[in-house]
């Protein structure tokens, strides 16, 4: 009898149809089998299976216990690719939350931000895991605060009356959106309180669709979702189990592929020239300059300099370069088939044994394994 698998991705998010797609190609690349699909949701899921024999497998978004509860009954594996339930029934292999956060918190530092406010959705399992990565990394050795708004409707006047009371802060804050189509309301909010983005209040969104991003102004940066990475893992780890060949891991959490930075991000967030210019030179650069060049650049002296970004940023400019090499790295290992060695000289660092001891300082684990996790 010829083998069926199950897919069941929110094909109405442009990240679905990435995790399907790849999903798909996995599977296929692997094995001969016959793969059906169908919108997430119980009704949906029990259609799916009525009159039929029981799939082979399963993948899916599941996003409430009533979905849970129409796939328990299933005696073949499931993968769940969504992290909205706190507990997961099912393996999971899904974004890793808190990595997003710690990338988000480390990018606006990047900025000289000194106050970021989170409109955080505080039911949802994956936006406690976003607030625990960044505030692993705000408010800790470096003089960024975090501030988090909750429970709240998500429209022009609930924006309206926090934003409110940040009009003291130095400006540019940041305001970090908790996915969802949220912008318009935010802008239209900051618009009649005459803030300006990005000039005032710099916008990043939590993994919002490229489309809607785009389409709004000033277009919307956003934190990378790994759909493709997903599909494929959520794919390899399904024909693994039907085959017998491991027992699984429940949590597989794959990290963010960078930040899509767009207009609504686009500032350094300093009024002295000289660090402004800085930071600036830094993020054109990626990091491959030096810290001669950026005194040349910001026509400034080193003692100067140096206290200008500890006491701004919280770093020193040679950290500022390193962790800006090393972030290109990242791109470089997710996005490229480049060797470790050629990564390494790109980014500015003596050699990869130079990369791999730095990298794993800061990041837990060495660059080909974090290509791996990236990928697979």
């Amino acid at each position: 009898m010829e083998k069926r698998i199950l897919l069941a991705f929110d094909l109405t998010r442009e990240t679905g149809q990435d995790m399907q797609r790849a999903a798909v190609r996995a599977i296929r690349a692997q094995k001969l089998w016959r793969v059906d699909s169908c919108l997430p949701g119980a009704a949906n899921i029990r259609r799916a299976l009525k009159g039929n024999p029981p799939p082979a497998g399963v993948i899916a978004h599941v996003s409430s216990h009533a979905m849970a509860r129409a796939l328990e009954p299933l005696e073949t594996p499931i993968i769940n690719v969504s992290d909205i339930l706190d507990r997961s029934p099912f393996q999971r292999v899904c974004a890793d939350g808190y990595a997003a956060g710690r990338e988000l918190a480390n990018y606006l530092c990047d900025k000289g931000i000194g106050k970021v406010l989170y409109f955080a959705g505080s039911t949802h399992h994956y936006s406690k895991r976003r607030l625990a990565g960044l505030s692993s990394v705000l408010g800790h050795r470096n003089p960024c605060t975090l501030s988090v708004a909750t429970a709240g409707q998500a429209d022009r006047t609930w924006f309206g009356e926090h934003l409110q009371n940040h009009l003291e802060t130095d400006l540019p804050f940041a305001a970090i959106l908790d996915g969802g189509q949220m912008a318009r309301q935010f802008y239209g909010a900051a618009n009649h309180l005459g803030l300006s983005v990005p000039h005032d209040v710099a916008v990043v969104d939590f993994n919002a669709e490229p489309t809607y991003c785009e389409s709004v102004h000033p277009m919307l940066s956003c934190v990378g979702m790994p759909s493709t990475a997903i599909g494929r893992r959520a794919a390899c780890e399904l024909v693994r189990r039907i085959d017998g060949e491991s027992e699984p891991e429940h949590e597989i959490r794959l990290p963010p592929p960078g930040i899509q930075e767009r207009a609504s991000s686009s500032v350094v967030a300093t009024r002295d020239p000289r660090l402004r210019a800085a930071l600036a030179a830094i993020a054109e650069t990626q990091g491959d300059i030096t810290v001669n060049e950026l005194l040349r650049i910001a026509n400034a002296s080193r003692r100067p300099l140096e206290h200008l970004f500890r006491s701004q940023v919280g770093r020193s400019p040679h950290d500022m370069i390193r962790h800006a090499r090393l972030r290109r790295a990242k791109s470089l290992l997710a996005n490229t088939d480049m060797n470790i060695t050629t990564i390494a000289a790109e980014c500015r660092f003596s050699t990869s044994s130079h990369l791999g001891s730095v990298f794993r300082r800061h990041f837990g684990c060495t660059p080909s394994a974090w290509r791996e996790r990236s990928r697979r």
